[in-house]
């Protein structure tokens, strides 16, 4: 069997996935690994670039956009790894990086997610990949005035970023899985057309009794964001969609009621001093918190 299955969900982000490819083979030269990249029906010419500068890639060329759960699941239905290394197209993989999660993924039988710290450009800035899970009061407090502030403070001065670390759970934009233990808790959940799916994982996981596990050692850049940056409404609303799935899977629907309505109350009074654009923003939340049927 193959040691690692690489897996890469990609939409329109050519150029990116091809620097991103060019670290993984980099990083794999003493590993062994397969690359299976799924296209999600992108037209920027991302599939013949594969095909003519990655021709030993798996490639699986959805004709729609599967969305970021299903399209991974298809990877899974094919791989062939003992371990399973999602990673993101918009990323590059430092040296060692890949070596490192997985011997750390290996000493351990309750790992059932290890993932990087997380750089958002090559400066090495700091992008924070430990998370805590989203509960609907967080969501009301994270929408409240100076809450961007306390949460800046809390992720660059609170957390031990340099600490390896059992969390909640990690930025999907990579981390790494021992198969069995997919097997056995589930793959992604497709009622997330992208986002939320990975917070779902690691909340099975940990419901199962495993590990997740923040290992710093290991380093990867994510220029976050590069795919649903050319939609950003439609990015909006799959996030917001996403995060009522979220809490009706996880709490009674008493309380995620209450949190609608409370969302709204909120972003009513804070559009009274907003600008016109920002006030349109809001207005689509507002209508996804109305709309929603689960």
């Amino acid at each position: 069997m193959i040691s690692i299955s690489i897996i890469i969900v990609n939409y329109n982000t050519r150029n990116l996935l091809q620097e991103c490819l060019k670290s993984v083979i980099r990083n794999t030269k003493d590993l062994d690994c397969e690359i299976i990249v799924i296209d999600n029906q992108s037209a920027d010419g991302s599939i013949d670039m594969i095909r003519s500068k990655f021709p030993n890639i798996y490639l699986i060329a959805n004709t729609a956009n599967q969305g970021f759960a299903k399209a991974n699941n298809q990877a899974l239905a094919v791989a062939k790894g003992e371990y399973i290394f999602f990673l993101n197209p918009d990323t590059i993989v430092l040296n060692g990086a890949l070596a490192q999660l997985f011997a750390f993924c290996q000493s351990d039988s309750r790992i059932a997610v290890v993932g990087p710290r997380l750089y958002k450009n090559y400066a090495r800035e700091h992008h924070p990949s430990i998370r805590t899970f989203s509960q609907p009061i967080l969501v009301i407090l994270s929408c409240l005035p100076f809450s961007r502030w306390i949460l800046y403070f809390y992720h660059y001065y609170i957390i031990q970023r340099e600490q390896i670390q059992d969390v909640d759970w990690l930025a999907g934009a990579a981390f790494m899985m021992p198969r069995r233990i997919l097997d056995k808790i589930g793959y992604f959940d497709e009622r997330y057309f992208v986002y939320s799916e990975e917070e779902d994982l690691c909340l099975r996981a940990h419901k199962a009794g495993y590990r997740v596990v923040y290992y710093p050692p290991a380093e990867v850049v994510h220029l976050k964001g590069k795919s649903s940056e050319q939609e950003p409404i439609q990015a909006s609303r799959y996030f917001w969609e996403s995060k009522l799935s979220f809490f009706y899977k996880y709490y009674p629907s008493w309380k995620v009621k209450s949190f609608r309505w409370a969302l709204i109350k909120l972003i009513q009074f804070k559009k009274l001093y907003l600008s016109y654009p920002q006030r349109q923003k809001h207005d689509q939340v507002i209508q996804i918190m109305r709309d929603y049927k689960k």
